[in-house]
């Protein structure tokens, strides 16, 4: 899960580009689910996705569309995101 807050007046082009994400992710090998939430609080938004193990997470993160996704996000999130990486209980 990957919480994130739009920076003041940029919540329309964050949001684009969060959807960006969305088809070349959920295509990746090891990709179960990636999703994305708005919040009713403006600006906040939500990624929950689930890779099959940390290889194809590690992966993820060298893909051209990641990459490409941190370039464009400069400047658009009020604090960086921080990952919660979760289990199941």
């Amino acid at each position: 899960m990957v919480p994130i807050q739009a920076a003041p007046g940029k919540t329309d082009q964050l949001r684009t580009v969060l959807k960006s994400m969305l088809a070349p992710s959920r295509a990746e090998a090891g990709c179960e689910f990636y999703n994305l939430f708005e919040s009713h609080v403006p600006g906040h938004f939500i990624f929950h996705e689930l890779w099959t193990t940390q290889a194809a997470l590690d992966a993820h993160n060298q893909t051209a569309h990641y990459l490409r996704f941190k370039e464009e996000t400069k400047g658009l999130f009020a604090q960086a995101p921080i990952a919660h990486k979760v289990r199941q209980v």
